[in-house]
């Protein structure tokens, strides 16, 4: 027998209020003048009978159609596209259609306003750059329900959904120590690009070298002069076991560039290791044909940004029909890739 659907007259009777009552908790509203007390035993009596709200008559109440929009800096690099792909997957699963938009060039709030314009019931957000945060944060009062993924930073209504980048560094930094490297470089692109980011995995690095005899350095390609990048390189080319921690394994191909410009080469007995975005780094044949000519094969830590992408719209859509957020900090498991030879086996596709 089909299961019976729960209304807002079934929790009304359960909680002893009106189902009007029940429908401000359940929607938020603007004018939600309930107790604290009457607030927390609707949302557990929904969530306890297995209330599902109805989209289409919340749209004509509140003015939201079943839609989340997502705001990537970037629609088609890296792992933006794998967390796109599990937004829609849990979006679809609960009713919902995915509207994503680039905040490369306009930025954050103003990609949002846009999504409002399609009348969207919350947003996804991928904050790129430390400089727009404080706009975000401003204007957090005027938006939509909020997911901050991939790097989180410091806000009083949005939950955020990111690796653990923390432990992965940990693991590479175990890794590194195993292998008795004694000096490593720890590589970014930029202090202002993902600073929560890049700071958890360096902490996360820094942990696992702590009994380690190891030196370590950090490295902004983009941001070092020449001279400067020169003695750091040649710090590291000293070393009896020089290893590389690099954020990302995408950061490779820059390195080896800006290394070529001041006449330095990486040496083949180099230890290599970092985060793999999602599998997308691997398969760049730049980064296959750099690792290939090392001698020892990277280690690499993964995570998938499709969990990211579920889990951030499992938020949202909690949040939409239950009236609060369910958690405020979701951590996705960081893992060794399951076959550090990859580049190996794709080494013939480099050479080609």
């Amino acid at each position: 027998m089909p299961m019976k659907t729960v209304r807002l007259t079934d929790i009304a009777r359960e909680v002893g209020v009106s189902s009007a009552t029940v429908s401000r908790v359940l929607t938020d509203g603007p004018h939600n003048r309930v107790s604290a007390q009457t607030r927390r035993k609707i949302l557990n009596t929904a969530k306890r009978l297995g209330y599902e709200p109805n989209l289409a008559a919340r749209t004509l109440v509140t003015g939201q159609a079943p839609l989340i929009g997502v705001v990537m800096p970037y629609l088609a690099a890296e792992q933006f596209p794998a967390i796109i792909a599990g937004v829609e997957a849990r979006a679809s699963a609960g009713g919902y259609q995915t509207l994503v938009v680039s905040g490369r060039g306009t930025g954050q709030v103003k990609a949002i306003e846009a999504l409002m314009s399609h009348h969207v019931s919350g947003a996804i957000v991928c904050p790129l750059d430390k400089d727009e945060d404080e706009e975000l944060r401003e204007a957090a009062d005027r938006l939509p329900p909020i997911v901050l993924v991939e790097r989180p930073i410091p806000h009083p209504s949005a939950p955020t959904v990111s690796a653990d980048n923390r432990h992965g560094g940990w693991q590479c930094g175990q890794w590194l120590a195993a292998q008795r490297c004694d000096r490593v470089l720890f590589v970014h692109l930029k202090q202002g690009q993902f600073p929560s980011v890049w700071t958890q995995r360096l902490t996360g690095l820094k942990e696992g070298l702590a009994t380690a005899e190891t030196e370590i350095r950090e490295l902004f390609i983009n941001e070092v002069a020449e001279e400067v990048l020169r003695q750091v390189l040649t710090w590291l080319g000293g070393a009896e076991r020089p290893g590389f921690f690099l954020s990302t394994l995408l950061f490779l191909p820059a390195l080896q560039r800006r290394a070529e410009a001041v006449g330095w080469n990486l040496p083949a007995h180099t230890h290599l290791c970092g985060f793999d975005r999602a599998h997308f780094t691997l398969d760049d044949l730049n980064v296959v044909a750099a690792v290939t000519r090392l001698e020892h094969p990277p280690y690499y830590v993964v995570y998938s940004g499709q969990a990211i992408g579920r889990e951030a719209a499992e938020l949202i859509i909690q949040r939409l029909g239950h009236g609060g957020w369910p958690r405020q900090t979701v951590t996705v498991p960081v893992t060794p890739g399951s076959n550090h030879n990859t580049c190996r086996e794709k080494s013939k596709w480099a050479r080609q």
